[in-house]
């Protein structure tokens, strides 16, 4: 009995190092679960957070597209209104310009009316003149006639009636001196040709005519509005 617990007594004198060693193995253990446990708690808590920012994202992500969208829209209508202004700019030259022709189109108006009233007073002496005694006539028809009055060229004006325009078969024509053209017959200055320019016509006058189109580089185009010119500047090609 006595050997036996001698026995027992040197196996726990042995063997107490490796108990508390165990014994450490086993608290680091634990510790070691807990901290385990306690890291997984946290990592299901940021992962809870990550799905809540994901959620943020997507939503910031939506804002931003529904305002990137509103600024395209906001573009559009910017550039509708400045397309507007430019439409409205052009408008007000087109205005401008047509005042100013209407205003040309009056000084032309005024100036063929004082012309006629020349016109009107000559005729009205040509009358009187014409209303002579048959005495005077006769003492006229004796002395070889009295002397017709002829009315000066620059008074003549010539109207462009359908009945005064001469149509004819289109054919090419040049110009033998440098010509100003006119936008009707008696009417406004509208450009300067050189000499040597060739146009094509089918209509004239008896001392004007109508330039249908024209050459540019040897190519040739139709006027895109009525133009005119002496026939005494123009030769036949």
């Amino acid at each position: 009995m006595k050997i036996l617990f001698l026995i027992v007594s040197l196996l726990s004198l042995l063997y107490s190092d490796e108990i508390e060693r165990i014994e450490l193995i086993v608290k680091d253990i634990s510790e070691l679960r807990g901290k385990y446990e306690k890291c997984n708690d946290e990592l299901k808590e940021r992962a809870t957070e990550c799905e809540e920012c994901k959620e943020m994202v997507e939503k910031y992500k939506k804002l931003y597209n529904n305002e990137k969208h509103k600024h395209r829209l906001l573009e559009a209508k910017v550039d509708s209104k400045a397309d507007k202004q430019k439409s409205n700019k052009y408008l007000l030259q087109r205005i401008s310009k047509l005042e100013k022709s209407l205003k040309n189109r009056e000084k032309l108006l005024k100036s063929k009316e004082n012309i006629i009233k020349n016109l009107m007073k000559k005729s009205a002496v040509t009358t009187k003149i014409t209303s002579v005694t048959p005495l005077l006539k006769q003492n006229c028809e004796q002395t070889d006639g009295f002397p017709k009055l002829i009315m000066k060229k620059e008074y003549q004006i010539e109207s462009l009636d359908e009945s005064s325009i001469i149509k004819f078969k289109a054919a090419p024509f040049r110009l033998k001196t440098e010509s100003i053209i006119y936008d009707n017959v008696n009417g406004s200055k509208i450009d300067q040709w050189e000499r040597g320019t060739s146009f094509t016509s089918n209509k004239k006058t008896r001392s004007w005519i109508q330039i249908t189109g024209y050459f540019v580089d040897k190519k040739w185009r139709s006027a895109k509005k009525e133009m005119w010119v002496k026939q005494a500047q123009v030769l036949k090609r």
